[in-house]
């Protein structure tokens, strides 16, 4: 029988194979939405938070239907302070927020993270 120990080195090991994989796709087709959603995923289980932030910013590139992949570097934005960056890449990406319910919820947030910024 296995130890923990052991079992999270082979899902290490899985995790950085597919990373891999995951990039490798993306190179041959940056649209791949799967792939991309994927390699966040991996990205954000092992705390890499700015790579995370930087493919996603690929995924969002003259992309505006992108939505999940703008709202969710919108989040990572806020999560690290850079709330008028968030803010930004909310007004610049995403459609007004009566056609989209995930926006319309998360804006007020960003809104008024924006306005606590403008405040200081």
């Amino acid at each position: 029988m296995p130890n923990s120990q052991s079992g999270r080195t082979d899902a290490a090991g899985t995790g950085l194979r597919c990373h891999g994989r995951y990039e490798k796709v993306l190179r041959l087709d940056g649209g791949h939405k799967a792939a991309r959603q994927a390699l966040v995923a991996l990205l954000l289980e092992a705390g890499r938070n700015q790579d995370a932030e930087k493919v996603l910013q690929d995924g969002v590139k003259g992309k505006p239907e992108n939505t999940e992949f703008t709202m969710l570097l919108a989040r990572l934005q806020v999560a690290r302070g850079a709330l008028e960056q968030a803010g930004k890449t909310l007004e610049n990406r995403c459609p007004l927020p009566t056609r989209r319910p995930i926006t319309r919820h998360f804006s007020p947030h960003c809104c008024s993270a924006r306005i606590a910024t403008r405040r200081r």
